[in-house]
């Protein structure tokens, strides 16, 4: 059997994409081979103690149902303010330690800089665990600048459901760009690439970012608050550049999803964004001009535009949900 223990986060419960998704296709998938442990995540006041209380109940149960040969993935591995998986990994390594524990991390290095100021203390929680899977290359690069063993890491692909986030063909001719996501992200360099393409339509997903006085004085900005997942994609599938102007990426919802809807990357070259992207669907940026050159480039051209979703598109394939699931069974089930 193997649990997958997984924290349902507000900003994607119910969505088709994060962790919670991947945890119950994966069990909807392989109902006898898997069991979910879901940990919550509750907003209110003094809810963050509500959760502690319910993770370690569920702690408890897993101890003592937990048999020879199964198999323990942690899907928010390092997060370790909520659900404290670290402690559950140590835990279990202590009662069972011939079981197979595998962690899944997904932070950039600055966020786990802050998470961890002291290194030794991540490494020692990478210790606990048999495998630990990370969304990008970059990611692996600096584990191992941190003294975590290199064959302990596993690289793989962000997955996407791209049966839910397809290529939709445009009624519009017109060229339009939408930006997403808020970690990591420089709005105040997104200003400026917006102001120097004055022609060209952004839509901006704002999130819980306040965002409406920065770009208050701008005719070619139409800002979205929250909205459902199937807003997003249809906004998504009514444009045709994904722009992400980022500080650092691992593997992201934003830049898969954006690829399985057939759009064309205009992307800061930073982190692990060449695992996934590449000169055939994707124009790297190092400067404000990279971006409002990339962005005109393609406005312009067309062909290259159409060239680029196509490759987008296919890119999206090959790192499907089914995929993901493929991969899955052939590296954690039926074995001992």
């Amino acid at each position: 059997m193997v649990y997958l223990v997984y924290v349902e986060w507000g900003s994607t419960k119910g969505n088709h994409a994060g962790m919670a998704y991947l945890a119950n296709s994966l069990n909807k998938s392989f109902p006898d081979e898997t069991r979910l442990v879901k940990i919550p995540c509750f907003h209110f006041h003094l809810g963050k103690y509500v959760v502690r209380f319910i993770t370690f109940m569920k702690l408890i149960f897993l101890l003592f149902i937990l048999r020879k040969g199964d198999k323990v993935f942690l899907m928010e591995y390092l997060e370790n303010e909520l659900s404290k998986l670290n402690t559950w990994a140590r835990i279990i390594r202590l009662l069972h330690p011939t079981l197979y524990i595998v962690g899944l991390a997904h932070f950039v290095p600055s966020v786990l800089n802050n998470k961890y100021p002291n290194s030794s203390i991540m490494v020692q929680h990478i210790g606990y665990i048999d495998e630990l899977l990370v969304f990008g290359s970059s990611l692996k690069d600096y584990l191992i600048r941190k003294g975590v063993v290199s064959d302990k890491i596993t690289v793989i692909y962000h997955y996407v459901d791209n049966e839910f986030y397809y290529w939709k063909p445009k009624d519009s001719c017109k060229v339009s760009v939408i930006f997403m996501g808020s970690l990591k992200r420089d709005f105040k360099l997104l200003k400026e690439i917006i102001q120097a393409t004055p022609t060209i339509k952004f839509h901006i997903l704002m999130g819980r970012n306040k965002l409406d006085a920065l770009f208050a004085d701008m005719n070619n900005v139409i800002l979205h608050p929250f909205i459902s997942e199937n807003e997003l994609r249809d906004i998504m599938q009514s444009c045709d550049i994904s722009l992400n102007v980022m500080e650092d990426t691992i593997g992201s919802n934003v830049i898969v999803t954006s690829m399985s809807t057939g759009l064309a990357m205009v992307v800061s070259n930073v982190g692990s964004i060449r695992d996934y992207c590449d000169e055939t669907n994707a124009v790297f940026c190092e400067d404000i001009l990279d971006y409002t050159n990339g962005i005109k480039l393609l406005a312009d051209n067309l062909s290259l535009l159409n060239s680029m979703k196509q490759s987008s598109w296919e890119k999206a394939q090959k790192i499907s949900l089914a995929n993901f699931r493929i991969w899955f069974k052939s590296k954690y089930l039926n074995k001992s």
